[in-house]
């Protein structure tokens, strides 16, 4: 519980302050719904004047909130695009065993 609230203060502190850029770790993982969607929120109104490096598994939040992604775990290495909605969609396939190997342009990277 303890580890929730330093989540929810450590947040409520970064929203405060006007920032370019901003690391965000699996921040949305921790919390209730309210929580959740408090913190969408808040990113989303910043999203526009503001850049994010967010590291997460909520593959939706990466979907709704980025505009590039880079996949990091995978055999031919970290693979990096700017088509996060695919890129999610044939990970999401690799994760259910549905497609082997990646595809091309995964292993290209």
């Amino acid at each position: 519980m303890l580890f929730g609230m330093k989540g929810r203060l450590s947040f409520a502190l970064s929203m405060a302050i006007d920032f370019d850029c901003l690391l965000i770790d699996e921040v949305l993982a921790t919390g209730d719904a309210a929580f959740k969607e408090k913190c969408r929120v808040a990113l989303e109104a910043r999203h526009e004047n503001s850049a994010f490096v967010i590291v997460n598994h909520g593959l939706q939040v990466i979907d709704r909130l980025c505009n590039k992604v880079l996949v990091l775990g995978l055999k031919g290495g970290p693979f990096f695009s700017e088509k996060v909605h695919q890129t999610i969609k044939e990970y999401e396939a690799l994760l259910k065993g549905e497609i082997t190997p990646l595809p091309d342009e995964m292993l290209e990277a």
